[in-house]
């Protein structure tokens, strides 16, 4: 109560007495209210607080994780690169080679087409050569039959005129 409802007795000192001990008790229990509220919004706000940190650090680890899945798909796709490139090397020189031997065997091939043609030449000319030898063969046969027919009459001849010379 305020002091000016109190008379002004004998107890006068004391009523101002309690009066500012009830007022300071009553400011004791606002500000251990307000304490009170106080530390429970800073449990609240530890709570948020806690509750936030770990989310950002749960977040921070997903983001490292997709950074380190990121960094290492990256190193396998230019390791898959590089491997493309040295096969496409590879093919690239085989594909050389291959054209090389190509030419190569097209060479040997026009030069055994050549060859089986020389061949062929030769081996017509030596059945010509044969066809005309066993013509010549016939002849010289033929021939020898009329020299020996030659020869024989000669021979008869000859015996013919021995005789008539005895």
């Amino acid at each position: 109560p305020p002091e000016s409802t109190f008379p002004m007795a004998a107890g006068a000192v004391i009523i101002p007495a309690i009066t500012v001990a009830w007022q300071q008790r009553r400011v004791q229990n606002e500000l251990q209210r307000g304490i009170s509220a106080a530390e429970a919004r800073v449990g609240e706000l530890h709570l948020q607080l806690k509750e936030a940190f770990s989310k950002a650090e749960a977040q921070w680890m997903r983001e490292q994780e997709i950074t380190e899945r990121s960094h290492l798909q990256a190193e396998a796709q230019s390791k898959r690169e590089q491997e493309i490139t040295v096969q496409a090397k590879e093919l690239q020189r085989g594909k050389g080679e291959a054209e090389a031997r190509a030419v190569q065997l097209d060479l040997e091939l026009k030069e055994a087409s050549v060859t089986a043609e020389e061949q062929s030449k030769r081996g017509k000319d030596i059945t010509a050569r044969a066809d005309k030898m066993e013509e010549g063969k016939g002849a010289a046969e033929l021939r020898a039959g009329e020299l020996q027919s030659s020869l024989s009459a000669l021979q008869s001849k000859a015996a013919g005129l021995e005789k008539s010379e005895r």
